[in-house]
């Protein structure tokens, strides 16, 4: 893993994360233990070089800075898990660095690599057990609902060497998948080297080397710390937590999970543990206890907000607090207060946004405008016959139809509309200002032309007199959406006193 580089980039920019606390000039300690934290340590040495704290450590592995500390040829280890036989030496373990284990992979999907895999725990125990083989296999189908998975063959990539992933890995699957596992390697539990029986699977040595494995190797799978993942640019699964939601490693999503009772939460990461700064509580002098100890508190307090830059989650806060008052027992002990520093932490997590209630679900949103109601009649005007005397010689009548109108509702809720009309007085506009036919004389008997079977739309009752409104027709809410074509016949009753003339009335029709 080409860490060296990734360092570097991040030193030049980390001053704008804040000021680091004044340290006062101290005694020089020195570290060995954890390659996963290696980035994480380098650069809060960096951090704190300036303000005279000098922290040489070196990245020998958990084991070897375990042995280094039991010899005190180092003031603290670091360990991605505890020893197994405790030194004489008295310590105690701190929380450092937030730990996961991340499952990259390496899969392509008609040409195109595959970026957004689901895995749940159920497939993870399958898949590093040999009993699920191929990738269209149904358990991984079913975690992945739309993605054409292919027959390619599972090939499992696992550490040969002890680290603390594989033992975190592998007591979670003894844990949880319990039958499974014990049937794969009987009484195991959980184990620094990942168990290979029949070796069946690809065994590496490190992290960088299970990494470019997948990287180069069609239809392998690893586990390995997402901050790997992170430099080497490689996809890594979400996999699904005890709330059912599948959770991609970030770094708010590992602290919550190691937070207390953070397994629960929808954001939470699954597969979540911590490394541990060894620190001891005899055996060193109070002015390499104070350098230890400040160097130790800024990478637990200021430290975190450079973590997830580096690849790493966070410390929630009460991980935190139980540091700073682990590290008060060591000789000289210069910490701040363990409620001081956990805002750092506590910001990354509470940024961090709830999923939706389904995760492989598109969010589609449409706007509903309010949309409008159209009336239209056709062009022309309606020229009526000639009235003719009625037998008992009382009236003169004469009758027609109006032009058809459209009713178009294309309005959101439904809400109905009704048309109605009301006619001025007939006017003679060729002779006489005074000669006029009320409009009381004009009547009608409407109907519905047309309608789309969705609609509900009756016509007016008959009316003898257009000189005050009248309804054409109207349609019922929830049935008027649509459109309508309506008519009318009319009739008009002329006074037999009329004087003759051409006599023009306007019919105006509303639609509310």
């Amino acid at each position: 893993m080409r860490v060296r580089g990734m360092i570097a980039a991040v030193l030049c920019g980390v001053l704008i994360f804040g000021d680091s606390p004044a340290f006062a000039a101290s005694a020089p300690v020195s570290g060995a233990g954890s390659t996963f934290a290696e980035n994480a340590i380098l650069q809060w040495t960096a951090d704190v070089q300036s303000t005279g704290l000098h922290v040489n450590y070196a990245g020998t592995g958990t084991l070897n800075g375990q042995e280094q500390f039991r010899a005190k040829l180092v003031d603290f280890a670091v360990v991605d898990f505890p020893y197994e036989t405790p030194p004489a030496r008295p310590f105690e373990y701190v929380p450092l660095v937030a730990q996961d284990a991340s499952f990259i992979y390496h899969l392509t999907v008609g040409g195109n690599r595959v970026t957004s895999l689901r895995l749940s725990g159920e497939t993870l125990a399958g898949i590093f057990t040999g009993a699920i083989t191929a990738w269209n296999d149904p358990a991984i189908r079913e975690d992945n609902p739309g993605l054409a998975l292919p027959s390619t063959r599972v090939i499992p990539v696992v550490r040969s060497d002890a680290n603390g992933t594989s033992a975190m890995f592998t007591g979670w699957l003894a844990e949880r998948y319990r039958d499974r596992w014990n049937t794969f390697c009987p009484g195991c539990g959980s184990r620094t080297v990942f168990p290979n029986p029949d070796g069946e699977f690809v065994g590496q040595a490190g992290a960088s080397a299970v990494v470019g494995v997948v990287a180069q190797i069609e239809g392998t799978i690893t586990y390995t710390p997402f901050s790997y993942a992170f430099v080497a640019h490689q996809p890594t699964a979400k996999v699904r937590n005890v709330a059912g939601y599948f959770t991609a490693p970030t770094a708010a999503a590992i602290g919550i999970g190691l937070r207390e009772g953070g397994s629960s939460d929808p954001r939470a990461y699954p597969l979540v543990s911590y490394t541990s700064m060894v620190v001891p509580t005899s055996d060193i002098t109070a002015e390499e206890g104070r350098t230890l100890t400040q160097f130790a508190a800024h990478g637990v307090c200021e430290g975190q907000r450079i973590a997830p830059l580096l690849g790493y989650g966070v410390l929630p806060p009460d991980l935190s607090r139980l540091a700073l008052e682990r590290l008060g027992k060591v000789p000289g002990a210069d910490v701040p207060d363990p409620f001081m520093c956990a805002d750092v932490a506590a910001a990354i997590i509470g940024s961090a946004p709830y999923p939706s209630n389904c995760d492989v679900c598109e969010q589609i949103t449409t706007t509903v405008q309010p949309g409008a109601l159209f009336l239209s009649v056709e062009p022309g005007d309606v020229v009526l016959p000639t009235p003719v005397l009625t037998p008992d010689g009382e009236k003169l009548v004469t009758s027609g139809d109006i032009r058809t109108l459209t009713v178009a509702d294309l309005r959101a809720g439904n809400p109905g509309w009704s048309v109605s009309a009301q006619a001025t007085d007939f006017i003679d506009l060729t002779g006489a200002a005074s000669q006029h036919i009320a409009a009381a004389h004009l009547g009608w008997t409407p109907s519905v032309v047309e309608q789309m079977p969705v609609q509900r739309v009756t016509a007016g009752p008959r009316v003898t007199g257009l000189d005050q409104p009248a309804t054409l027709a109207q349609a019922a809410a929830g049935y008027s959406n649509g459109t309508a074509r309506l008519g009318a016949h009319l009739t008009l009753d002329v006074p037999t006193t009329t004087l003759p003339g051409t006599y023009t009335t306007t019919l105006t029709f509303t639609v509310i």
